[in-house]
């Protein structure tokens, strides 16, 4: 379903800026999704002349790290999580998802290039700069429900739509405007 729907949107995409689309492998370019997997895996990995090796080549681990260590306080259903007695479950992840601004900076700082630590900055920037309206609107979410463990959060939503946080008074709904 994915590369028929990769496909499907390029297709849909060319359409809206008047061109073909995928249009060269397989018939009428399904296969194309298939080819540019193919392509990704067996391109070079580059890294600039006077950039440090070690630096550059670690800041992808350290940026996508935090994201998956996110899932540990996920709950996925009722009582199914890796670890259901973290009672900081939401902190947790608003924690663990500020050190990816490291990452970032340290992307632009490893490539030793002076365009490369601007625009590393403006991004480091941007993401801070998120992170407040979206840890204060958590925060709301938090106060109407009493806890941090989204366990218990997701518990206290499971009456059906009308027992959500969000109906509680009008700053939740607002917060959840926010975010």
């Amino acid at each position: 379903f994915a590369m028929f729907a990769i496909w499907w949107e390029r297709k849909v995409a060319g359409h809206m800026q008047s061109r073909l689309g995928p249009n060269r492998v397989g018939p009428i370019g399904l296969l194309q999704s298939l080819a540019d997997g193919i392509k990704l895996l067996t391109k070079e990995d580059l890294v600039p002349r006077d950039a440090d090796w070690f630096l550059f080549k670690l800041a992808p681990y350290i940026t996508f790290a935090p994201v998956f260590a996110a899932w540990l306080a996920l709950p996925f259903a009722p009582d199914f999580t890796f670890e259901p007695r973290l009672s900081v479950g939401l902190f947790w992840i608003l924690a663990i998802l500020s050190v990816e601004v490291m990452g970032v900076i340290l992307a632009g700082w490893a490539s030793n290039n002076k365009w490369s630590v601007y625009g590393a900055m403006r991004e480091a920037c941007q993401m801070v700069s998120y992170e407040s309206p979206l840890g204060i609107s958590i925060i709301v979410g938090v106060m109407a429900a009493g806890t941090l463990n989204l366990v218990d959060i997701g518990h206290h939503q499971g009456g059906g739509i009308h027992t959500w946080l969000i109906y509680r008074n009008p700053f939740v709904f607002l917060a959840f405007i926010t975010y």
